[in-house]
């Protein structure tokens, strides 16, 4: 095989494999319990009872899915380092551990063939020449990347272990110990300043999940960016994603992966609110006792996305949970809303947007029993 084949058709393959990892992790935090800011002990014991899953698969899919892009980025590098010697190494198949010490040494070889990103970046920095006040990533990045290797190397089987010291939900303690550093160390609250600041769960989760959204965020603009590099400068499209998959949100998002989510519930909510809308909703509202009359200057108009409900868009949507094309050309409407009404109110899009979701959404709870 040749090594435009292997970047190209091989590893090309492997990131669009990376970006849907990240996607699944983070969204299965997304919808967690909340965060828990007591003592240690009190946290414990609140946190006993949540579920493993939504934690575990977090992590595992983070620590194997920036391994794998870290991985790639290396082979790049000694490619370009060790030209002949990878030429063989990807084309010999009977023991490609020992082709590997062989070629590249027991430091490159261990990092290739183990589990561990601190190890990866430390080498990526070497053959980017970086030194460690310039490094691959920052103070900030390489707690989260110590969390993962730690998570991997300690507790991926802890359950399968010995009990020791209650350790049976470590991956819910974990993730709430991630949550914790955010807030003190990116969001710079206190406890004290969340309880003053009379921040409400929901609140404070969004928050969080908005900012730890963004350090990995950045980091996949990092990786996804060498990867481009490297490979541009070999006229190949390792790059390349799938245009249906979710590796494109992923690799081609530059604000939160907190973003990706919130689009799509923003999605959810004017499909069916349109719907409603449509079936003249808000004028039984009226007929429920205790609510106040409404008129039409109280209800927001409907976004102009019918279009989306035609050509199977709305019913692939229902069948499978999502349509690439419905949600991007969905999501349209309301910037281009926020855009036309921001200019005249001197408001953030952003700020519109989230405005309007509320409204929608606290109409829609007084339709209950409706």
């Amino acid at each position: 095989m040749d090594i435009n084949s292997f970047f190209n058709w091989y590893l090309g393959r492997e990131l669009g494999v990376c970006g849907d990892l990240i996607y699944k992790g983070f969204e299965a935090i997304e919808n967690d319990d909340d965060i828990v800011l007591k003592d240690k002990e009190s946290t414990n014991d609140e946190l006993i009872d949540r579920i493993e899953s939504s934690a575990f698969i977090f992590f595992v899919n983070m620590c194997v899915s920036f391994e794998r892009l870290g991985k790639i980025i290396l082979l790049f590098q000694l490619n370009n380092e060790h030209p002949v010697e990878m030429l063989y190494f990807i084309n010999e198949k009977d023991d490609e551990r020992a082709k590997s010490f062989e070629f590249f040494g027991e430091e490159v070889t261990n990092a290739l063939y183990g589990h561990n990103n601190i190890k990866l970046i430390k080498l990526i920095d070497y053959y980017n020449s970086n030194s460690k006040e310039n490094s691959f990533i920052n103070e900030k990045e390489k707690y989260f990347f110590q969390k993962l290797d730690n998570f991997y190397k300690k507790f991926r089987y802890g359950r399968f272990n010995t009990p020791t010291n209650n350790d049976f939900n470590v991956d819910v303690k974990e993730l709430n110990e991630l949550y914790i550093y955010v807030i003190q160390n990116i969001m710079k609250k206190s406890k004290k300043e969340i309880k003053k600041d009379k921040y409400s769960n929901t609140d404070l989760k969004s928050d969080v999940l908005y900012n730890l959204g963004e350090l990995v965020q950045h980091l996949v603009n990092k990786y996804y960016d060498e990867i481009f590099k490297y490979a541009y400068a070999l006229n190949i499209y390792t790059y390349e994603l799938h245009g249906e998959s979710h590796s494109v949100d992923v690799f081609l998002n530059r604000t939160s992966l907190h973003d990706i989510f919130i689009k799509k519930r923003i999605v959810r909510i004017e499909l069916i609110y349109y719907l409603l809308y449509k079936l003249r909703f808000y004028r039984n509202i009226n007929k429920m006792h205790g609510v106040k009359k409404l008129t039409s200057r109280d209800v927001p108009k409907p976004l102009d996305i019918g279009e989306y409900f035609g050509d199977n868009y709305f019913s692939n949507y229902l069948k499978y949970g999502e349509d690439n094309f419905l949600e991007e050309g969905v999501m349209e409407a309301p910037h281009e809303w926020a855009s036309d009404k921001g200019r005249s109110r001197h408001i953030n899009s952003r700020e519109l947007i989230k405005e309007r979701e509320y409204n929608i959404s606290s109409l829609m709870e007084d339709c209950k029993g409706v």
